[in-house]
């Protein structure tokens, strides 16, 4: 789940989706700061899972375990902290994606003289050699 909202995230910032309503929510309520409380939250709520679970082992004296409540709520809570620890670095990396690029006049440039051609500009191709799918444009072309 974590993959697919920084998926969602990724293609919503580079306009490759367009964006909608669980992606205007996402982006919004997605920030570093939600995300790491969420974490922690569930971190403190598998903790109090697994001190439960670990309070009735201690109450039969650290011996055979006989309610299936006990394997449930330690299962349970180790689940949570595993969660939290994931979401702990993708708080990270939602804060990663959302640092702006700054780009220089080339790339300002480029992307205006994009942005003016038609939709399907015969002339212009794409390198997949080049990194970040820059279009390279005929040399009759000026900027």
């Amino acid at each position: 789940m974590t993959f697919g909202a920084l998926a969602r995230m990724i293609a919503t910032k580079n306009g490759l989706v367009l964006v909608g309503g669980a992606s205007r929510v996402l982006r919004n309520w997605a920030t570093t700061d939600n995300i790491a409380l969420l974490a922690f939250w569930l971190l403190l709520l598998g903790l109090f899972l697994f001190l439960i679970a670990f309070a009735q082992w201690a109450w039969t004296g650290f011996g055979d375990l006989h309610t299936p409540l006990t394997t449930k709520l330690t299962a349970a809570g180790f689940s949570l902290m595993a969660i939290s620890i994931q979401s702990a670095f993708a708080a990270f990396l939602f804060g990663i994606i959302e640092i702006p690029v700054r780009q220089g006049k080339e790339g300002a440039l480029l992307r205006q003289t994009y942005a003016a051609l038609p939709e399907e500009h015969p002339s212009i191709e794409f390198s997949p050699a080049e990194t970040g799918k820059v279009p390279r444009l005929p040399s009759d072309m000026k900027l």
